[in-house]
């Protein structure tokens, strides 16, 4: 989009500029200053008519923008569920799917009036100084100030000169469509190059200040202080805002208001990452061996004998360590997966997120012991439920109500 509708018709502009200025020289040379001077006046005024329709025409194209977005998940997210698909259900996947393409074809509609609009009024203006430049020559001609030759060449300067006006005109528009996506890409582009602090541990805490998140419609505000080294585990019912605490700790969730501190500095302006890993619930998984997904294709050095030291002579470890497509597996054997890749980057701060609702009893008991034998890490470990025999081997119990106030219930 950005090549189609910025690069290319900022590349044409430049070109359309140096052949005006070329013809303007020769308007000025072969005709006279006070004839270009006016032709020129009358296209600065041509070239500011894109202003005109610029607002409009960029949110179109961002509303449509986003809608194409909407639709593409929409389709992934169809073909992912093609399995319910069947003669009772595929009219209402149909309807489904055309409700979105309806959607987006209203965009569309829309972007497109808006481009027809700035398009047609350009148009306008171009015809304008056509008009304009003949009635000049013609009076200049009957006064006898211009020849029959000048006036002929005054004409066919015009031509050379308006057309790449004409040119310019289409690519502002064509700039001024993609300017509100331009500026947001150049937005997580600085985001992206800004300068973070390293930092090679943490030691002190975790603490969240007047931190404040909207998801789905609700808002979720926390007040808490995480000690480096203790273990948390955090319960509560749904809705409450476990998940979105877990994601703004580990980095995932950028757009709250408050302050979130790691021994003082702001998370943001951190490198926190290598410090922190989140075990989410929708964690991807890839379509690869074992190894390769454990150690993120080599970021990791591979400890089989860690992995196996953990979970001992369990069978399911032993089918998922020799599986050659890791997304062929049960959900389930896929949480282990995703916590032997959590142990294998061995960080210091631990985030999980109903990790091991899947997982069989005995393979549970097996990952909680190695958890809770790690003393010098942070745990925070989100859960719906959780096994008495471990609950009194945490530091901390909190529980998230409905008001999203966290509230400790031991220490």
């Amino acid at each position: 989009m950005l090549e189609q509708n910025y690069l290319t018709p900022l590349k044409a502009l430049i070109k359309s500029t140096i052949s005006i200025v070329v013809y303007a020289v020769v308007i000025i040379h072969v005709v006279n200053f006070s004839f270009f001077a006016v032709l020129f006046a009358l296209s600065v005024l041509t070239v500011c008519t894109p202003r005109i329709m610029r607002s409009r025409l960029s949110s179109a194209n961002k509303a449509y923008m986003k809608k194409a977005g909407i639709y593409t998940d929409k389709v992934k997210d169809l073909l992912t569920g093609f399995t319910l698909m069947n003669r009772k259900t595929r009219t209402s996947f149909n309807r489904e799917n055309a409700r979105v393409v309806d959607t987006l074809s209203a965009s569309r509609m829309k972007y497109g009036k808006a481009k027809v609009m700035s398009i047609v009024l350009s148009g306008s203006a171009i015809t304008l100084v056509d008009i304009a430049v003949f009635i000049m020559v013609g009076i200049l001609l009957l006064n006898g100030q211009f020849s029959i030759g000048i006036a002929v060449a005054c004409f066919a300067y015009t031509q050379s000169f308006v057309e790449p006006v004409r040119e310019i005109l289409y690519d502002v528009n064509a700039i001024h469509s993609v300017g509100n996506i331009k500026a947001e890409i150049e937005q997580v582009l600085a985001k992206q190059t800004q300068a973070l602090e390293e930092m090679d541990a943490a030691q002190g805490s975790i603490r969240l200040r007047n931190v404040t998140a909207h998801r789905s419609h609700a808002a979720a505000t926390f007040n808490y202080e995480f000690a480096i080294g203790k273990k948390y585990v955090i319960t509560g019912e749904s809705g409450t805002g476990k998940s979105t605490l877990l994601g703004i700790i580990g980095g995932l969730i950028t757009d709250y208001e408050g302050s979130v501190d790691l021994d003082g500095a702001n998370l943001k302006n951190i490198h926190a990452q290598s410090l922190i890993t989140l075990n989410g619930q929708n964690e991807h998984i890839f379509a690869e061996s074992f190894q390769e997904n454990v150690t993120l294709f080599g970021t990791y050095p591979f400890d089989e004998q860690r992995l196996h030291r953990i979970f001992g002579a369990s069978s399911i470890f032993h089918k998922i360590k020799t599986s050659s497509d890791c997304q062929n597996l049960s959900g389930g054997e896929q949480q282990i997966v995703r916590f032997c890749r959590q142990i294998l980057q061995d960080k210091p701060i631990v985030l999980m997120d109903e990790s091991f609702s899947a997982i069989d009893l005995e393979n549970r008991r097996c990952i909680y012991q190695e958890l809770l034998r790690q003393k010098n890490k942070t745990l925070i470990y989100v859960t719906h439920e959780i096994y008495d025999e471990f609950l009194s081997h945490f530091d901390h119990v909190i529980r998230m109500e409905s008001n999203v106030q966290l509230r400790q219930a031991n220490g």
